[in-house]
């Protein structure tokens, strides 16, 4: 029998090595390539003359306050001196929407207030207070330029809140009685046939309905 020297075995070992490597390799598919080695896919720069495309923005201008979109003409109370003493005076204005044309149409000792156009636009009918609010009230009538103010109720009739009816040929108001009491009344522009509203009590800001 013959005895394998130390060459033949290290010749040995190196093949069945070799041959563990091929079969492994075999087993992965014959790939030799290194992971590290795989290369990421970047992507492509844009051709010289391609526009890229670009963040929206949005800017916020000062915004100017809005001009009127109705012209016209505006009836307003303005308070016009203030008393611990005695009833504070409060007079009948008028203005454009635009801001000119500021005119005082009333100057009274006492408040002048609840202005109502006539719907031709040609008078204001208002309340007017002396003294105790309510018990001193009378209804009025002025030209829309300030001229001719006109007291339309008696000394007897307190009356507070008028308003024109669309036709313009009455005006409904809040007649105050010595009671307290509140009732719905109609009359003439002129002042004339004052009719109080039957089964209407304590009744205040009466307004006509559109025709």
């Amino acid at each position: 029998m013959s005895t394998l020297n130390s060459s033949g075995v290290r010749a040995a070992l190196t093949w069945s090595l070799a041959g563990l490597v091929l079969l492994a390799l075999a087993a992965c598919g014959g790939s030799s390539t290194p992971a590290s080695s795989t290369t990421a896919t970047s992507t492509p720069a844009a051709s010289p003359g391609t526009a890229l495309p670009q963040a929206a923005t949005t800017d916020h201008p000062a915004t100017p306050l809005p001009a009127p979109t109705v012209a016209g003409t505006i009836a307003f109370v303005k308070t016009v001196n203030l008393s611990a003493d005695a009833v504070p005076q409060t007079d009948i204005y008028v203005v454009k929407t635009d801001g000119s044309g500021l005119k005082r149409l009333t100057d009274a000792n006492g408040m002048e207030e609840h202005p109502a156009w006539s719907p031709d636009g040609r008078k204001i009918t208002y309340s007017q207070t002396l003294g105790d609010y309510g018990q001193a009230a009378a209804i009025w009538v002025v030209n829309a330029d300030g001229s001719r103010p006109v007291r339309l109720t008696p000394p007897a009739v307190h009356g507070v809140w008028p308003n024109w009816s669309p036709d313009g040929t009455r005006i409904a108001f809040s007649r105050v009685m010595p009671s307290g009491s509140q009732y719905v009344y109609i009359m003439n522009p002129d002042g004339s046939g004052l009719t109080a509203v039957p089964g209407v009590t304590k009744a205040n800001d009466a307004v006509w309905r559109p025709q």
